[in-house]
């Protein structure tokens, strides 16, 4: 037998069997505890009502059945029967009938269906006469029995699949199969019926997988052997054991591959041959990222690249400063000083890098100014901006674009540092003044100077209410007029 040679093959098989067992044991306890409960109501209801019980009339005996509650209890312990069975069929509704709705099991006994149906019904029919305690007792067992049934029919699922295991675990396909089909016919759509059925279905090219690898092991074939064991693990992932056998087989093989990459690597590093150098590292790289020859390997390929590499980046980034692409310059000399050894070169790469980064800084600030000019209007931030621009001097020569940067900031500056005329017209009598700023007085017509900003003309006059009219004063407008005249009355 196959799996007989490999007995961790036997690891879902045998997983399957503890939760059949599992769900065994959850079985039989609930059908102990749905018992327990029963048990535990019906004392309840006979403690609760033995109290209230009078004594039965003359000719009690001769008294249907439907009104047996009515003459032995009172009408307390009546009340108390018929709240006990409203509480029960809710719970049959939420619990039991889910069971009798089950179509599965319903196929599976029809008859035991019909049966807690009807002994349901009964119970219902009880209850609408007015036999409370009957009603009960008969939904009690209506609801014993479904959980009866739904043991059965879980309990004679888990054996038909548990023989169906036991015989696939045996290698006897035919008999495995005609299990399963029991199992499919009381439960068709569990999902352990699928994973099952898939794995019989598969069984002979499992087998047939299983017979490769045994040859190729015989003939010491590490590539047939890999080969072999992808193919068992694809038709059936439950039989772990290859996996771990494939995963020293592919270790084994990587170790091999690695070992013949170097030599080829280091062969091409001693005749300077950059190229088969680079391709061999970088195939090490996916096998050994971590492996230390590889590691050293590319520290000498580096060295290689880096001598022939420095002179041409040089050129390169003098011709991307020489274009005004200072940030092309930082990112690009960055990466060459981080791959290069110190040297004359990297001096000058070096300079290059810290001209760029202060050019780019620098810009990155006045666009920020420009980007806001509405801010400028701040005094400390015309001084910030105004010593930005000095620390600009020293490198403006070298980029095109920082000196137009520079110069459009300057214009935006001196604008915004010569005051406007603003025209005042009043009632001369309306005090105004301009918060924050000072007194204008009053006046008829009266022409100030104010900086480019917003402010509050605020008017006051004895009688009349305060007013208050906000103007926005720009560069070269001759449209700042403000008309103030306190007129409405307190």
């Amino acid at each position: 037998m196959l799996d007989n040679e490999n007995p961790s093959l036997l690891n879902l098989d045998q997983s399957i069997k503890a939760r059949t067992g599992e769900k065994n044991q959850q079985l039989k306890k609930v059908m102990l505890g749905a018992l327990a409960a029963l048990a535990l109501v019906l004392l309840l209801i006979a403690f609760q009502f033995l109290p209230d019980r009078q004594p039965p009339q003359p000719n009690s005996s001769s008294a249907p059945a439907t009104s047996l509650d009515k003459t032995a209890y009172s009408q307390a312990a009546l009340d108390k029967a018929r709240d006990l069975f409203k509480q029960a069929l809710t719970d049959f509704e939420a619990n039991s009938q889910p069971i009798l709705n089950n179509i599965d099991i319903q196929q599976w006994s029809d008859q035991r269906v019909d049966e807690i149906l009807a002994l349901k019904q009964q119970a219902l029919i009880s209850f609408a006469s007015g036999a409370y305690v009957i009603a009960a007792n008969q939904l009690a067992q209506a609801k014993s029995e479904a959980d009866s049934l739904s043991a059965d029919w879980e309990s004679a699922f888990l054996s038909s699949l548990g023989q169906a295991q036991s015989y696939f675990q045996n290698n006897d396909m035919n008999n495995a199969r005609l299990a399963l089909k029991q199992a499919v016919q009381i439960k068709p759509n569990a999902p352990d019926i699928i994973a099952l059925e898939q794995r019989i279905d598969g069984f002979q090219r499992v087998s047939k997988a299983i017979k490769s690898y045994r040859v190729a092991q015989a003939e010491n074939n590490l590539s047939k052997q890999i080969d072999a064991l992808h193919k068992i693990i694809k038709l059936d992932p439950a039989r772990t054991q290859y996996a771990s056998q494939l995963q020293q087989l592919i270790q084994q093989r990587d170790n091999a591959s690695v070992a013949q990459k170097l030599n080829r690597a280091l062969n091409a590093l001693n005749a300077e041959d950059v190229a088969s150098a680079s391709r061999e590292h970088a195939e090490l790289l996916s096998l050994a990222p971590n492996n230390d020859a590889v590691k050293q390997l590319g520290n000498r390929l580096q060295i290689l690249k880096n001598t022939d590499n420095r002179a041409q980046a040089l050129r390169e980034l003098k011709t991307l400063a020489d274009v005004d692409d200072w940030a092309a310059v930082v990112q690009r000399g960055n990466t060459q000083l981080r791959a290069s050894a110190d040297s004359a070169t990297d001096a000058e790469i070096k300079l290059l890098v810290e001209t760029g980064e202060n050019i780019v800084s620098i810009q990155h600030q006045l666009d920020r100014y420009l980007a806001n000019p509405q801010r400028l209007q701040d005094g400390n931030i015309q001084r910030n901006a105004q010593a930005l621009m000095a620390k600009a001097v020293p490198v403006i020569t070298q980029s095109k674009q920082l000196s137009q940067r520079v110069k459009k900031l300057s214009d935006m500056v001196s604008v915004l540092t010569v005051k406007q005329p603003v025209t005042v017209i009043s009632d001369n009598k309306t005090e105004i003044k301009v918060l924050g700023v000072g007194v204008v007085g009053t006046t008829s017509l009266k022409i100030i100077e104010l900086l480019p900003g917003t402010y509050t003309f605020e008017g006051q006059c004895k009688g009349y209410k305060n007013k208050q009219v906000v103007i926005k004063v720009t560069a070269n407008s001759k449209d700042n007029i403000v008309s103030l005249v306190c007129d409405e009355r307190i």
